[in-house]
């Protein structure tokens, strides 16, 4: 996914509490991930994002994955925390691993 060059800052905390079942949680934040990846390839191969109405819901689902690859992540590192190691996805967002958000520049 290529970005924009704009800044970077370190994302807020997402809040969630890691109960007894952090793979379980892992487990269906990657299969809600998994369905919205497949509906924004979806989207890009059939040329659809080029049609204003529908690049919205583009953006509006790329942002929610992006959402729960943010609370993934915070199970995993509090998962680590208390000593259970969940392997990261492959394609996981480096702002979702890293905790970084993008500014919007104003324009002058």
């Amino acid at each position: 996914m290529a970005h924009s060059g704009g800044r970077f800052a370190m994302a807020p905390p997402a809040a969630v509490s890691v109960g007894g079942a952090p793979l379980l949680q892992v487990g269906e934040l990657r299969a809600h991930i998994a369905i919205i990846a497949r509906r924004l390839d979806y989207l890009v191969d059939e040329g659809e994002t080029l049609d204003p109405e529908t690049h919205v819901l583009f953006k509006a689902l790329a942002a929610h994955r992006l959402t729960l690859e943010r609370e993934e992540e915070a199970i995993i590192l509090q998962a680590a925390a208390d000593g259970i190691v969940i392997d990261r996805r492959p394609d996981a967002d480096p702002r979702a691993v890293l905790g970084l958000v993008e500014i919007e520049q104003a324009e002058a």
